[in-house]
């Protein structure tokens, strides 16, 4: 018998005083998830995702961007039921940054298309830009 639990040090110290050290296997998809939240925290990483989070919040709040979305998809060609939104993650699973990031990539030239058709949110790109440049 063996006893799969998350890293936590109480749940450890409990399994190894009740079972013994070699009865406890510590939960890989629970360290894989603490690797990929430190990937996601190390400053380059991080900066890249919260510029997608908030090109993805905006979409989602503009309606005019969303319908933007919509349409430069529709003039590429892309049929109705095949067209794709953006997804924003979730803060408590990793593999929801995963895909939020997989499936801006997919949209990236439509975005594109956007951001620079638009302004308002123009600006804040350049804030991002001239930021990072320094």
């Amino acid at each position: 018998m063996a006893v799969v639990t998350d890293n936590g040090a109480n749940i450890v110290k409990a399994v190894h005083d009740s079972f013994g050290k070699k009865r406890h296997i510590p939960c890989f998809a629970y360290t894989l998830n603490l690797v990929c939240e430190n990937s996601l925290n190390s400053p380059k990483v991080n900066a890249v995702v919260v510029k997608c989070k908030e090109i993805v919040k905006w979409l989602k709040r503009s309606v005019k961007a969303n319908d933007d979305l919509r349409n430069v998809q529709a003039a590429a060609g892309v049929a109705e039921g095949k067209m794709l939104k953006t997804i924003l993650d979730v803060k408590t699973r990793w593999s929801s940054t995963y895909y939020k990031l997989e499936r801006f990539i997919k949209l990236c030239s439509y975005i594109n298309q956007i951001l620079t058709s638009n302004i308002p949110f123009c600006y804040l790109h350049q804030h991002y830009s001239t930021r990072d440049s320094k």
